[in-house]
């Protein structure tokens, strides 16, 4: 496991290498034939917006605590389950959120809209300007951390959802926010923010089973336990 986390982390950091060389390029290539899909991707961006995951996941954990009280104590536990999953996906967009805020307003590089012509080696260190907050993308960051970490949850789904994960970090190119490493090493931090919260709630027990031998950790809420926590089926197995 180790391994392939650390070769998967390796072709990143080449892909986002070889992408800083070509910024501008790229840029310009992406820009130039962004216009026919420009208002799909405008709308697509939205995905990596935090404010869509974080307040969904604690509007979830607040409708769950409100049906608890009158719940029966099988479908109650089933809804405090559910309440742990959502507190598990707000404790991942938000780490890997307010992380990646931190880290590129250290970096300051500065979004390819700011300058004209676009200048990818622009950088203002520690500014703390929107203008000099490219990389890597908070959006991208947002968007695969969501698609990881719901893929977790639900395994069969996980292609799909890193799929719509992936071209909302694309879309942040088309729109003209970021260049294309920012969107690379945005997406790479997402999948570490929801890789690292999954540890993290494994090794307690919470939300996930204990990890394996091989560091696979299984999601403990069943689809019998989701029917009952929408109040289908008559029984829930643990």
């Amino acid at each position: 496991m180790k391994g392939r986390v650390a070769l998967g982390a390796g072709g990143l950091g080449l892909l986002i290498a070889l992408a800083l060389a070509a910024d501008a390029r790229l840029y310009a290539a992406v820009r130039a034939h962004a216009e026919p899909l420009g208002a799909l991707f405008s709308v697509l961006t939205e995905v990596g917006n935090s404010a869509w995951s974080g307040l969904g996941a604690l509007g979830l954990m607040a409708l769950c605590a409100l049906a608890v009280r009158r719940a029966g104590s099988v479908r109650a536990r089933a809804l405090r389950q559910v309440q742990g999953v959502a507190w598990f996906v707000f404790v991942a967009v938000a780490a890997g959120g307010v992380s990646v805020w931190l880290v590129k307003n250290m970096i300051g590089r500065g979004r390819p809209g700011s300058f004209d012509p676009p200048d990818p080696f622009a950088f203002a260190p520690f500014s703390f300007e929107a203008s000099f907050a490219s990389f890597p993308s908070g959006h991208s960051t947002t968007a695969l951390t969501v698609a990881v970490a719901l893929g977790f949850l639900v395994p069969r789904a996980r292609g799909v959802l890193i799929a719509i994960g992936c071209a909302a970090a694309a879309s942040r190119v088309v729109v003209g926010a970021h260049w294309v490493s920012d969107t690379l090493a945005g997406g790479g931090y997402g999948v570490a923010a929801a890789w690292l919260t999954r540890g993290w709630f494994a090794a307690r027990g919470r939300v996930f089973r204990r990890p394996r031998p091989d560091g696979r950790a299984r999601p403990v809420l069943s689809a019998a336990l989701w029917r009952r926590a929408l109040g289908l089926g008559r029984r829930a197995r643990p």
